[in-house]
Formats: C-alpha cells, sequence, structure tokens
C-alpha cells in the first residue's frame, strides 16, 4: 500500500487487515514519504488485540510478523522500491494517483483512492483473486480474461500414455478431494 500525508490511518490499518486475513500471506508493507502518517497507522495497529481479531490465526501472524511501515525520502524512492516490492496487491492512498500509476510497473492489481477497499475488486469489480504473489509481480499479472485470449493449452493423451499415467491421476485427484475427478482417471485403467 502506498499512503500519503492525506490517507485515512483507519482505512489504510483496515486495508493492511483485509490483506492479512488470508492464509500465508507473506508480505505487507505500507510505504509513504509521510512519517506522522506512518506513525498513526503505528499507533492504531498497537491498538489492537490482534489474536482477538476474527480469523487471527491468520492476521496475527500477518501484522506481527510479515507487515513493514516503510518511510520513503522522496517519491522517486518510494517507486523504487514499491516496484522491487512488486505486491500482489496495490491500494494507491494518494491525491494523484494517477501520476503513481504512471511509474508503477510490478503490481498485480491496483486500486485506487481511499474509496477503492481491496474487497470491491474481489467481490464488485471482477478482478481475479489468482495475483502474483511473493514478488512475482515483476513478471507477471493478475490472471485476467486477456489470459484467455492469447494461446488455448491443448492437451491429448495416447492410449499408452492414459495407461501408464491412470493409477497417479486418480491419487492426486483423491488427493484434492476431487472424487469425479479421480473416477475418470480410473475408468481409464478399468479399476
Amino acid at each position: 500500500m502506498v499512503a500519503d500525508e492525506r490517507a485515512n490511518s483507519e482505512y489504510v490499518v483496515g486495508e493492511l487487515l483485509s490483506a492479512a486475513e488470508r492464509p500465508d500471506v507473506t508480505r505487507l508493507a505500507v510505504l509513504s514519504e509521510s512519517r506522522p502518517l506512518l506513525d498513526a497507522v503505528a499507533q492504531l495497529i498497537d491498538t489492537l488485540d490482534l489474536k482477538a481479531l476474527e480469523r487471527s490465526e491468520f492476521v496475527s501472524k500477518a501484522i506481527s510478523q510479515n507487515c513493514l511501515l516503510i518511510a520513503a525520502s522522496s517519491r522517486d524512492e518510494l517507486l523504487d522500491l514499491l516496484n522491487r516490492f512488486a505486491p500482489a496487491y496495490l491500494c494507491l492512498q494518494v491525491r494523484d494517483a494517477w501520476r503513481y500509476l504512471e511509474r508503477i510497473f510490478t503490481a498485480g492489481t491496483v486500486f485506487i483512492g481511499d474509496t477503492t477497499p481491496l474487497v470491491s475488486g474481489e467481490h464488485l469489480a471482477g478482478t481475479n483473486r489468482v495475483a502474483p504473489t511473493s514478488g512475482t509481480a515483476r513478471f507477471s499479472s493478475s490472471l485476467c480474461l486477456a489470459d484467455f485470449t492469447r494461446t488455448p493449452s491443448v492437451v491429448e493423451n495416447s492410449a499408452d500414455r492414459m495407461t501408464t499415467d491412470a493409477r497417479a491421476l486418480a491419487a492426486l485427484a483423491d488427493g484434492d478431494g476431487l472424487p469425479h475427478h479421480a473416477q475418470a482417471a480410473r475408468m481409464r485403467y478399468g479399476s
């Protein structure tokens, strides 16, 4: 998240909590040129009883172990850090978001302004939850319809190949809790 001195610190913390409630969040950050904003965010986080929050098993770990508040000395430094961080989801709570956006090259999905929370992308705008996590936004984008209009994947097995693979496929499908997938594979080798 990038926030400037005009950002609402409660909204910033709300977005951090939204991002933190997913399992296995490994990186959260607020980048700002405004030390007072970062101090306000830190104070709000300090008032939270992370263990008492809903989904605390995820939120507590993400906020206490994986959340950074980063003060940048200039916009150039902030954007350089942001592009290296390569967030899957980026909230821009800044007054001139489109000027920032011109220099952001490594974000999966960007949410502009304090009236565009992360939840609006997932449940209203139609953006996809499949996002490039762990910094992979350096070379990948969030999944979108365009991903399905380029080149289709085509799979064709020979009878010999299916006979060889059917048991393993059934075991993998069973492991994923997909009994009908497993049965479809088993049908190929007569079990």
